[in-house]
């Protein structure tokens, strides 16, 4: 709760009470009903999350490691190399993350999982998921019994919380938000030659297997092979970084 000072002055929200405004939003917006621990209804709706779950004095990393419970964890950074926690099961990112071996670490902590639901009694792949969702509702899914990246876990997601009215592959997504935010530039007069197209369409095919693109991706392949960063910023200018920022949403979104 916010607080006040005497001489009616309110003080500023502390960077954690800034974090769980913003996690409530989002989880609203991702169709949870956020609920006091106090005035709890599990049977509300599909997907309850109670604010600052109590647990048991002296809760720790060990316990987190075998308990069932908390099946969300929050961190306002990044959970170092070597702390040895059972694998999550949802990796989401509050902010963008600069530094790649950062985001990696991250990466990895999520991703772990895939190793243990692959196999039995879950046998949870991608690809399953997939085909399993084709099988209910054909109409809705698109690129059923195809090879699935693993960014079509983003498209999987939003098609279970009822974002997206079709389930249709993370490739194909990017491709159609690519080729709309194209046609607005150059409705806009802005046009792009070969050279700049291709980057364009280079770091199209970044998102679609990255979600997200940055300025230390153009160091790894294929960027770097055709001049990198300097190549890149040659051909847009000053305009690059807005760029990449309104690509990274578009593309994503």
């Amino acid at each position: 709760m916010m607080q006040y000072l005497r001489s009616g002055l309110r003080l500023s929200p502390t960077p954690e009470q800034e974090a769980r405004q913003e996690i409530d939003r989002m989880l609203e917006q991702a169709g949870w009903l956020v609920q006091d621990v106090k005035n709890v209804n599990l049977h509300a709706g599909r997907g309850v999350a109670i604010r600052e779950f109590p647990l048991e004095r002296g809760f720790g990393i060990a316990e987190f490691r075998t308990s069932p419970m908390p099946r969300i964890a929050v961190t306002v950074d990044m959970i170092a190399t070597g702390t040895d926690i059972k694998p999550f099961e949802i990796v989401f990112f509050m902010r963008m993350i600069r530094s790649r071996s950062f985001f990696e670490q991250m990466k990895g902590r999520g991703v772990r999982v895939a190793e243990l639901i692959e196999k039995p009694p879950y046998l949870w792949r991608i690809d399953r998921l997939w085909d399993a969702y084709a099988a209910l509702e054909q109409s809705k899914v698109k690129g059923a019994g195809s090879r699935r990246l693993w960014t079509d876990i983003v498209s999987l997601v939003r098609f279970a919380l009822h974002q997206e009215p079709l389930l249709e592959p993370f490739e194909e997504h990017v491709h159609e938000r690519f080729a709309a935010w194209i046609a607005k530039q150059e409705a806009q007069g802005k046009t792009f030659n070969a050279e700049q197209r291709w980057w364009l369409e280079r770091i199209r095919d970044h998102v679609i297997g990255s979600i997200e693109i940055g300025r230390d991706d153009f160091e790894f392949t294929p960027f770097k092979e055709n001049g990198g960063i300097g190549k890149v910023y040659q051909l847009f200018g000053e305009e690059l970084w807005g760029m990449l920022e309104e690509l990274n949403e578009v593309l994503a979104a």
